[in-house]
């Protein structure tokens, strides 16, 4: 199902340009017979509904066009009729200008001798692609010495961002087939050339079988990986705005199995009381600073739900002359409040619950209920209750209302809390639980408390793929 997918495939535009063939000039052009595959190959799997699933409308394949205006003309036109997202891939020979200060895409009228005349300047380029105005542009560039275009200006960036101001803009990514200095590899006899086809294979095969969807940071890894095993060039590629976490394919490896649930790797957490020391912790931590947070969670709050007394016992067992469970629980759920509604106002938030009535249930009512017991947690709210009765109302508005802060999922495999820091993004910890909608039973619960960045990097991904796919 698309939902999963971070882009609208109905409102994506996707250009093929590919150029197999160099009629004028075949002497020093040698002609790259995969190409056309390549071109093929991306329309399945841009149009396959298993994967991408772009309208085939959308698609545009420039096959061997001999004109570099044309191709500047019907890259403009898709362009502008790109809303959501603008996918451009290009495949044939790159080569350098006279003074070796430009970098040219060749045409299939292109011609050496006269080649600032019979190419198209990559400047010219990507001044088209710098005119749309999308939520997000990937740039795929399959061709000799491609990784120059890295050291492009992607335009004036502060021009490019009042020019897409009013589009949500989630950034940029290109990549390219080979260094600045390499040239790209199209082996004879081969289907497609080296690094497309390993694109390609990793679109149609998928990756592994914990994830649903595919980002085009992990496109690039196990791209690269390939591309390793075969000792070719190696790719590169440059993200702007976060656009490497833009969720682009579906993994077709995907086994939805609670056996498949990934295993983070940090601090074991051993019982349901450790997992709520620690997010507890987490949240405490967390409201010195400005932060983005990532919350997944069946009930998102710890209220009434968690009051057993198997819980309670294995709490005063645990945190003996600490806080009675009761004051933990509404101390809790305060911190996530003041995250989700106080602290970090420009915060990003992606917050995914099971459905409204639990939200109500076991996180809003147990705040009503312990208004009075507010006061005890000055270090969490320095005015009296009446700011905190705000925050709830503002909070179970956005519940009742379906605002914007809260996606609702109908199967959630685990859980996850994960707090960046913003003016350090580097840090960041996160707590996964291992319940989910199908063990929510379980009576031990296990978890992991983590603070690896790249770790807590696949538990952000988890979560906004849950959000993603997530209803307001």
């Amino acid at each position: 199902m698309s939902s999963i997918l971070s882009i609208k495939p109905e409102e994506t535009y996707v250009v093929l340009i590919g150029i197999s063939e160099y009629t004028k000039d075949p002497e020093n052009f040698n002609a790259i017979p995969g190409v056309k595959n390549n071109i093929n190959d991306f329309m399945e799997i841009f149009t396959n509904e298993n994967i991408v699933g772009i309208p085939k409308n959308n698609v545009l394949c420039l096959l061997n066009v001999d004109n570099q205006e044309d191709i500047l003309t019907k890259l403009a036109t898709a362009c502008r009729l790109a809303k959501d997202t603008l996918i451009v891939y290009y495949a044939g020979h790159g080569i350098l200008s006279n003074s070796l200060s430009k970098y040219l895409l060749t045409t299939s009228g292109s011609r050496r001798e006269f080649a600032e005349q019979t190419t198209i300047e990559f400047s010219k380029f990507i001044k088209e692609i710098d005119g749309a105005i999308v939520k997000r542009k990937i740039l795929i560039v399959d061709s000799c010495f491609s990784g120059r275009i890295m050291n492009e200006k992607m335009g004036d960036v502060a021009s490019v961002l009042r020019a897409n101001a009013d589009c949500d803009t989630n950034g940029t990514f290109w990549i390219a087939s080979s260094p600045p200095n390499e040239e790209s590899e199209a082996p004879k006899n081969e289907r497609n050339t080296l690094f497309s086809g390993a694109l390609i294979k990793t679109l149609k095969d998928g990756i592994n079988e914990e994830i649903e969807g595919i980002s085009l940071e992990a496109i690039c890894i196990q791209t690269l990986r390939i591309l390793y095993d075969m000792k070719g060039p190696t790719p590169q590629y440059k993200s702007i705005q976060n656009a490497h976490k833009t969720i682009i394919a579906k993994n077709r490896k995907f086994k939805e199995s609670k056996d498949n649930i990934y295993k983070y790797e940090g601090k074991e957490l051993k019982n349901i009381v450790d997992i709520l020391f620690h997010c507890n912790k987490l949240f405490e931590e967390s409201q010195r600073i400005e932060n983005n947070i990532w919350f997944a969670g069946l009930t998102m709050g710890f209220g009434s739900v968690h009051n057993i007394p198997a819980i309670r016992s294995l709490w005063q067992k645990e945190h003996e002359g600490s806080i009675c469970f009761e004051d933990f629980s509404t101390e809790f759920n305060l911190r996530l409040l003041a995250l989700l509604c106080g602290s970090g106002i420009n915060s990003k938030k992606f917050l995914v619950s099971l459905n409204k009535d639990l939200l109500l249930d076991n996180f809003i009512e147990p705040l009503y209920e312990n208004i009075e017991v507010y006061k005890k947690y000055k270090s969490i709210y320095h005015e009296h209750t009446k700011i905190v009765l705000g925050e709830i109302n503002l909070f179970q508005k956005n519940i009742e209302n379906h605002g914007h802060l809260i996606k609702y999922i109908e199967e959630m495999p685990y859980q996850a809390v994960v707090i960046q820091n913003q003016k350090r993004e580097e840090e960041m910890k996160g707590v996964v639980i291992y319940i989910g909608t199908r063990d929510i039973g379980l009576k031990e619960p296990k978890g992991c408390y983590i603070e690896d960045i790249n770790e807590c990097m696949k538990l952000i991904h988890y979560v906004e793929e849950l959000y993603s796919s997530g209803i307001n």
